[in-house]
Order: structure tokens, then sequence, then C-alpha cells
């Protein structure tokens, strides 16, 4: 994962690039249908340790509000009380715990994600897709990840009336991940 550094320089700070990232996700309804969208705002950090992967760790942030659809009504409920209730909660954090290598350019990265207040334990499947330097000479890496949620894990279960016209949320949603990181701090860090 990454290129090799010297021992000096082996732990680094990597910002994700939200220009260049994307979150999309998929919900299930009654298994009938499905719903899918993407996240606009979002910021993370990855403490990479490039020495030995699994001992990096990732934090993310993700602002609900800028949950889209496609679906304007859709999109205003989905930010009500009814679901995310950004006033409340303004921010979905994902925490890492661990990493774990599977295999050549594959980790299962475990941690929490809080949403609504409500912690649960998520496992990312992440694929390191590749580093590149930039015109500028900063260096870049590339990761896909995914993940399988379930949606009333964190009290996102609204379940109305057929009849109203809303469809009950099912019990599996997926969240596909693209991160584009750039590399921020050229000295090391401490982990705590």
């Amino acid at each position: 994962m990454m290129a090799e550094m010297t021992p000096e320089t082996t732990r680094s700070v990597w910002r994700i690039e939200p220009n260049e990232s994307q979150i999309r996700f998929t919900v299930e309804f009654l298994t009938l249908t499905t719903a899918s969208g993407v996240v606009r705002n979002f910021q993370g950090v990855i403490h990479y340790d490039e020495g030995e992967p699994t001992r990096s760790s990732v934090e993310a942030t993700i602002d609900p509000r800028s949950i889209e659809t496609g679906d304007p009504t859709r999109d205003a409920h989905l930010r009500s009380p009814d679901f995310f209730d950004v006033e409340r909660f303004p921010t979905i954090v994902f925490r890492s715990r661990k990493i774990v290598g599977q295999g050549g350019p594959h980790y299962e990265v475990v941690g929490d994600l809080t949403v609504r207040d409500i912690t649960r334990e998520v496992t990312l499947a992440v694929t390191y897709q590749g580093e590149s330097i930039d015109f500028a000479g900063r260096r870049h890496a590339e990761f896909n990840a995914r993940a399988t949620v379930a949606p009333a894990d964190f009290g996102l279960s609204w379940n109305a009336d057929l009849a109203a016209g809303w469809i009950p949320v099912g019990d599996r949603g997926t969240i596909v991940i693209h991160v584009e990181a750039i590399r921020a701090v050229p000295n090391t860090y401490q982990r705590s």
C-alpha cells in the first residue's frame, strides 16, 4: 500500500481531497426497488504508517445535509427528524479502530460509524489503487472502499403507510467510496 520511504518519513498525514473523491450509496426499499444517491460535502484524514499500513488510521466526517438522491422531496425528507435529523445531528463520523491486511492491495478497515449519535461497528473492504505525483510534486494516493450497513441500526427505519406514498426502508444499504488523498504533512506524527 503506497510507496516505501526512508525510516524518518514513514509516518505521514494525508488529507482526503473532496473534489477528487466520491461517496455513493444505495438503499433497498422492501427489496422491491432501490434508491441511490451521493454525498456532496465530506472531509477526512489518513494517518498513514508507510512502514506498516495496518498501523494506520482513518477519520472522516460527512455533512448529511449534502446527501442528494435526485429527488428534492425525498432529499428534504431525509434531512428531516424522520431520518437524519440534520438540525440535531449535523455530522456523520467514521473513525477506524483497526486495519487488517487481506493480501496484496486489499485491506479491511474496521471502525465506528456514528449516525444520529448512534455508533455501530462497520467494516470497509478497501483496495489500494496506487499512487502518483502531481505537477507540484505532491503525492496522491487512491483507494476504493465498500461497506454494507443496516439503516435500522442507526435509527433510520422510518416506515410510513404505503398509501401515503412512502415505501418502507429495507434492511440493507451499500456504501461505495472512492478516495483520493494528498500527503499533507511531510514530517512524522505521533500516534496517540
